[in-house]
């Protein structure tokens, strides 16, 4: 969008400084209706604007086409152009000057300042005469004429019109043609030229403002060849602002030193962009260019030390050399095309060449140009910055384009390596989906086994024994066979998924246990709260609390000697425990001694389940089992 919005506002201008240059008028018979074409005057040295001056000025007056360039004579200073202008009236025959309100003089190019009499009265001045002059010379002049400053109708009595120019630099001075006619009529041509020549600058010069700050922050966020860009439009916004402002605080010829190496510095900056942008290798066009750029401080201190004729020819030789190493830049992007053809090559060979042909037609107008018209030419400088940014637009969307083909490929090999990686995580997921269920299997079956040799196996070791010795009653012998059976029934008990439900396993301890506690002639009370579920307990701590709880209830059975048993099971919502009581009775025993087997095997599972076991007796005071543990929320 950028790039079409600057080639739009340069074919504008282009338009706007063919129809200025092309469109003049004619010198036109008798009174003045639109335009009238002044392209001869009478030229002496000096300043002579009275008919006294004439008098010392003698035979001095010669006669010049305009318009007149400096250049092409080689000379500078002072000089006084003479211009005869018939007021229409009768008896005045050909072209003349009606002296209506509105009739304005409008000069395009004078260099560099000037002052206009009109029949011995000075009616303007522009910079200093035989000074150190302001450069009006690239920026049109247009005057309205007072009908009180011109002289009345009478045969062979003319408008004596004069302009005093000066200019210290013989290719900035001279004196285009003028143009007479209605303000109304040269004022479009006055606006057109002036808008081109000063937008063109100024806006050249916001731009490569912009353009700067951009290109600095892009190299010191990326690191990148940016800041060479940034560089090329700090010396071409430098030399714009010389142009439109550089006058008010340095000498003009200075400034013109310095406009012709900022241009030559920044074509050389510029050419260093190239290789890296198209992928060549060109190390001694490189190293000359910056032999080149390291010159240019020794010659804007000798141009500044030194104001003659010496310092110049060395400005204009290194300014020359410049452009030729310029055009081996155009020379390189070429043979890149020749060898690796692209768009982008071919773009960044238009913007170069654009470059170069615009540098050649501006110093064949300056410098070189025979043709006196070549003075009056429009300043082509500007489009200069115009094209270099078209190379640095297209820098930056090669760059950004390689960089999003780039981004691409890596996204698309990205994806192919991801799902490579899914299929082998779910292969793996899958290998380790059948491991786990092996090892559980495995670990169930090991479970199982441990539980029944534990179990029924140790019951049914014990019953053997006792069968063996022949010392048992019948009534012994079936309480072996009750506990060998709720052995069992417990293990099988303990397949049945549970889950974290405690009030479910209590309830289920409770129908396994109750009838055998009231035949035993134990009077038992239940009080279960309501138990949250506690996603801590696996199902092998399920079991665990199964067997620890039967246990407890089995030394109960056999040990206490009690006539009631009480289960308390409750949840602490301030400290988030749930914790299980069973107390008793009977007859007790020291907590100090050393336990047996059944207390240890309780310790072992309190352990297993990561719960606080405690065990309170004394002798004649019955027992109580306290199992506390912390509960983990679902």
């Amino acid at each position: 969008m950028m790039m079409r919005w600057y080639w739009q506002l340069g074919l504008a201008w282009l338009l706007m400084g063919w129809g200025v240059a092309h469109g003049q008028g004619q010198a036109l018979p008798g009174p003045v209706d639109q335009v009238w074409l002044l392209d001869r005057a009478e030229r002496a040295p000096g300043v002579v604007v009275t008919e006294a001056d004439d008098a010392r000025q003698g035979p001095g007056w010669q006669t010049v086409s305009l318009p007149d360039s400096w250049r092409l004579e080689d000379r500078s200073g002072t000089w006084t152009y003479r211009l005869r202008l018939p007021t229409c009236g009768p008896g005045v025959a050909g072209a003349c000057l009606d002296p209506h309100p509105g009739v304005a003089l409008w000069i395009p190019r004078v260099g560099c300042g000037v002052a206009l009499w009109i029949n011995g009265q000075q009616v303007a001045r522009f910079g200093e005469i035989q000074g150190q002059a302001v450069d009006r010379g690239k920026r049109p002049i247009l005057l309205t004429m007072a009908p009180s400053l011109l002289r009345d109708a009478r045969p062979g009595l003319d408008n004596d019109v004069r302009l005093v120019v000066s200019s210290p630099l013989a290719r900035l001075g001279g004196l285009s043609r003028l143009w007479v006619g209605t303000e109304a009529a040269l004022n479009t041509r006055h606006v057109l030229r002036d808008v081109f020549l000063t937008g063109s600058a100024v806006t050249t010069l916001s731009t490569s403002a912009l353009v700067m700050l951009a290109g600095l922050l892009v190299a010191w966020r990326i690191r990148s060849e940016a800041w060479l860009f940034a560089m090329v439009s700090l010396l071409w916004g430098l030399r714009e602002g010389l142009w439109l402002m550089g006058y008010r605080f340095i000498p003009w010829d200075l400034v013109a030193a310095l406009g012709d190496l900022t241009a030559g510095a920044a074509l050389l900056v510029a050419c260093l962009t190239l290789p890296p942008l198209l992928g060549e290798r060109a190390p001694i066009w490189c190293r000359l260019i910056v032999g080149a750029l390291a010159l240019l401080p020794v010659l804007i201190w000798w141009r500044a030390t030194h104001p003659d004729a010496e310092a110049g020819t060395l400005v204009t030789g290194w300014f020359f050399m410049a452009h030729a190493l310029g055009l081996w830049g155009s020379v390189i992007t070429i043979a890149s095309l020749w060898r690796k053809p692209s768009w982008a090559s071919a773009l960044i060979l238009l913007g170069c060449m654009g470059t170069a042909v615009i540098a050649g037609l501006e110093n064949w107008h300056d410098k070189q140009s025979l043709d006196p018209l070549s003075f009056e030419h429009l300043r082509l400088a500007p489009f200069m910055a115009l094209s270099a940014l078209f190379v640095a637009c297209v820098f930056v969307y090669v760059r950004v384009s390689a960089a999003l083909a780039l981004e691409g490929r890596h996204k698309e090999a990205l994806q192919q390596e991801v799902a490579v990686q899914r299929q082998e995580l779910e292969a793996l997921h899958a290998r380790e989906r059948q491991r786990a269920q092996t090892e559980a299997v495995i670990d169930e079956r090991a479970r199982i086994v441990r539980d029944m040799h534990d179990g029924l196996g140790s019951q049914l070791v014990g019953m053997l024994s006792t069968v063996e010795s022949g010392a048992f009653t019948r009534d012994e012998l079936l309480d072996e066979l009750n506990e060998a059976l709720n052995q069992m029934r417990l293990t099988i008990d303990s397949l049945e998924p549970i889950g974290e439900d405690l009030s479910s396993l209590l309830g289920q301890l409770r129908f396994r246990l109750d009838a055998r506690l009231r035949k035993a002639g134990f009077k038992v009370m239940w009080e279960v709260a309501p138990l949250p579920a506690d996603a801590h307990l696996s199902a092998s701590h399920i079991n665990h609390l199964q067997r620890l709880l039967y246990e407890t209830f089995s030394n109960v059975i056999k040990h206490s000697g009690a006539g009631s048993v009480w289960v308390h099971a409750s949840h602490d919502e301030t400290s988030r425990t749930n914790r299980i009581v069973i107390r008793d009775d009977g007859r007790g025993f020291e907590a100090g001694r050393p336990g047996g087997r059944g207390l240890h095997n309780l310790a072992h599972r309190a352990a297993q389940l990561g719960a606080d076991l405690e065990v309170r007796s004394r002798p004649g005071e019955g027992t109580q089992v306290s199992l506390s543990w912390a509960v983990k929320a679902l």
